[in-house]
Parts: C-alpha cells; structure tokens; sequence
C-alpha cells in the first residue's frame, strides 16, 4: 500500500493542478478513502480542454481503486442496489398495467395521460417494424461465461455439452425442440429443472460492485440465440451493426463535443430497469410470449429467491440487444435523426435531447447526469471522453498492485495518456526486478514496458 501512496503523490506532482495538489495532500496522508469520495465539477466548469482533462488524469486514477478491506461494504452496496432497483421496477409495473388497461379499453384515459399513450401507441408501432416476425427455429448458442451448471475453470464448449444441462420450466419445450436429433437430446431426461437464476457481483468501482444473474445454461443458449437474431434485425433495420458500434460512437462524440450538435445520454442501471409490464406493454404479443418464456422470472440473492420485477438482467443472452432495440425504437418517436444507440449509451440530436430525457424517465429509467451531456463543450460515448474534440479519458487504477504484470499495465496505462517517462512511469519501472524488464512498441500491449524511445533489438542470425 505505502508503493501505491508513493506512486500517487508522484503522479499527483507530475500533473500539478490545484485538484491534483489537494489529492497529493489526503493520498501523503493516508486518507485514500477521502481522495476517492472528493467531487470533482463538470466539465462546464473549466476554460480549457487541458485544465479539464489534468483534472481527469487526477481523478480517474483513484476512482476505481478497490482498498483492502472493502469486500462486504461493496458487496452490501451492491444488495441494496438491486433492492432499489426492484422497487422502482414495481412502480413502472403498476404504472404500464393501467396503460394496458387503457389501450384495452377497460378504463378512460385521463387527459394528463393521453399523450404518453399515445407515445406507447407509436413506440409499439416502431418495435413491431423492426423485431418482424420471430425465429421459427433457435439454434442453441455458447459463451465463455458461467452459469448454473457451469462454473470456475469448467465453462468451455466441451464442458457446457457435457455437463447437465439446468433449464426454466417455462422453456423446456423450446429447449427439447431446439436440440432435437443433437448430443443434449439424447440425455433431455436428466436435464436439471430450476425455479431462478442466481445474483452475483463482478468489481465496478471503489463503492459499489456490478450486479450480475448466473443462467440456467440451456435457457442460457436459446437466450444467446434470440440475442444474435435480434441483432441481425437492428442491423437490418437500421443500418447500424452493433458490433461495430462503438468506434462510431466515440468519433460522433469527439464531434459533437465541438460542434454541439448531439446529445450523448447514459442511463444509471438500465438493464436493472428494464420492467417487465413496460416490455408487456411495448413488445408484439408473439415475440412477448418467446421472450418471457426464455427469462428467469426469479433470483436467487443471498439464499432468498424473489419475485423479479424486472425483466431480465445483465448475464441474460439477449438483455443487451433487447435494451439497444427498446431505446432506439423509443427515441425513433421523437426525433427522425438516426439515433445511435448501443446498449444504453445513446445518441440524439441535441434539438430533441430534452424531450428524450422526458420520455426516458416516463419509461422508467434514470439518468445518468453525470454521464450526460446536452450541451457544453463535452461529450462521451462508449468509453470515449472528448473536451472540444481533445480526447480526456484518463487510466483507472482498479487493484493494489501487487505482481510484475500490474505494474507493467499501470505504466502502460500512463504511456497511453501521455504521461510516459515520467517520475510516476519510472517508478512503475522501479517496482519489476531489472532483469524482467522489457521494453517494446505499444502494439506489444502490456508483455512489455511499451515506450516510444524504445530501440529494437536485433539478434544474430
């Protein structure tokens, strides 16, 4: 920890600035925790793009950084998250069933409603365009992930079609006709039938851990399977392959950032938010009826299994597309720019951004203020960060160094923001043993201390 401190105070001289300075002084006296919670002001704040982007290098730095003994205060955090989350999900449950009931005709529509059924009316209208007609057939898919059949080192292919397969009662069917005449059919009599999927965390940041749902592994590959037909629709539809996205996400936002022509938007938690009457409501009957029977309608968090009021989760084969597609047809009702949409990153003319802003919160999402911008001489998309067209972005320190590699992979990362060679990069340098360092171009990533001074070493023969 004491290296840590010493390589910060270095870093925080290097950049200088007075936010730099103040972090020098909590960092030299231990109080790390207190560096990471000081707030730093929003772009709008400062004149140029180097006194943002100084500011940046500070901060970044330690944003990420989980501290020893922080385990459980993350891991609680991240409960309390979920907790939330499911209880905004139940109003926007509630809200949407009274919108069904209307659409339905059961009950009047009030005026103050008229307009946003009218807004599902057409949302609905979108989707249908673009989803068309679902698959007749699913080819199972695989990942490299876990779920509940498979786990730790056991997540390969080989192990996935050897294992016994866990499946949700409400697809069994889709399932045995999916795999029929294959290896799974064969052994369909002992697939394992499970009520829920299964909470767990992967590090974000220094407060709160990544909520993710372990699958049952054959609801799992019928769910990668929509996942990838959804994305050959969006691409159909709408010209934009998803994944290539966000390259084009990252120049659009360098070039609003000087023209302010578009918005950047980012939702807190959106997966998480995602309700399930809202895509009810949205979605057309067929493909409601495909999608719902595929999703774990339960979790299992901490020996407890409730009820989800959403949808479906991050670790869902077809969350990421089904929320690209949502989003995108939902901005398509008030605005006819093409809107960029990549999971919840989007984009919109910043004409409409107000509007979309409205209409995003009407469906149950939160806005990320501190990640949105509609005006001003910012904007970021998909990792990438511009102040007026200069790349911002700065490196995330995310564990204690406490191997080689590490230490390689930090200098690496201030090499790539442009603070290589200096008295926090040598001392990163400082921290391997001199016969194990190496150092090379930056396209040999982080095998090697990457430096642009570097001379090549030609071996005989």
């Amino acid at each position: 920890m004491n290296q840590v401190q010493r390589f910060l105070c270095k870093l925080f001289a290097q950049i200088g600035s007075p936010r730099a300075r103040q972090l020098h002084q909590l960092v030299n006296e231990g109080r790390l925790r207190e560096a990471q919670l000081l707030s730093m002001p929003g772009p709008s704040a400062y004149r140029t793009s180097l006194d943002y982007r100084r500011d940046r290098l500070a901060t970044d730095i330690i944003k990420k950084l989980r501290l020893p003994g922080d385990d459980a205060l993350r891991e609680r955090n991240s409960v309390l998250k979920f907790v939330e989350n499911e209880q905004a999900c139940a109003l926007t449950n509630h809200r949407f069933r009274r919108y069904q009931r209307m659409l339905a005709g059961d009950i009047l529509i009030p005026e103050e409603d008229r307009l946003w059924v009218e807004a599902l009316v057409q949302w609905r209208v979108e989707l249908k365009r673009l989803l068309g007609r679902i698959p007749l057939h699913l080819v199972p898919r695989f990942s490299g992930g876990s779920t509940l059949s498979d786990s730790g080192k056991l997540t390969t292919i080989p192990d996935k079609m050897s294992s016994r397969t866990t499946i949700y009662e409400s697809c069994v069917d889709i399932w045995r006709n999916s795999v029929k005449f294959t290896p799974f059919d064969e052994k369909a009599e002992a697939d394992l039938i499970v009520r829920a999927n299964q909470f767990f965390t992967v590090p974000k940041n220094s407060e709160i851990n990544r909520m993710c749902c372990m699958e049952a592994s054959g609801a799992l590959s019928l769910q990668l399977a929509v996942g990838e037909y959804l994305k050959a629709r969006y691409e159909l539809c709408t010209g934009h392959n998803l994944r290539e996205a966000k390259p084009i996400h990252m120049e659009l936002a360098r070039q609003a950032s000087i023209t302010g022509h578009l918005a950047t938007i980012d939702l807190s938690s959106a997966s998480d938010m995602i309700s399930r009457e809202l895509v009810k409501a949205v979605l057309p009957t067929d493909w409601w009826l495909l999608l719902n029977s595929l999703r774990a309608t339960h979790t299992e968090v901490w020996g407890a299994v409730v009820y989800n009021e959403k949808f479906s989760s991050m670790g869902n084969g077809f969350t990421f597309e089904l929320e690209t597609i949502l989003f995108r047809t939902l901005m398509k009702v008030i605005t006819n720019y093409d809107v960029r949409v990549f999971g919840d990153d989007i984009i919109i003319d910043s004409s409409s951004a107000p509007l979309a802003l409205k209409v995003l919160e009407w469906a149950g999402f939160r806005i990320n203020e501190k990640k949105s911008f509609c005006e001003g001489p910012f904007r970021e998309s998909c990792g990438g960060d511009y102040f007026e067209g200069v790349s911002v972005r700065g490196h995330f320190l995310e564990e204690i160094p406490d191997a080689p590699q590490n230490w390689v992979a930090l200098a690496n990362g201030l090499h790539r923001v442009g603070l290589g060679r200096t008295a926090a990069w040598f001392f990163c340098v400082d921290q391997v043993p001199s016969d194990w360092r190496v150092f090379g171009p930056s396209f040999l990533g982080d095998t090697c201390f990457n430096d642009d001074e570097a001379k090549p070493i030609y071996l005989p023969g």
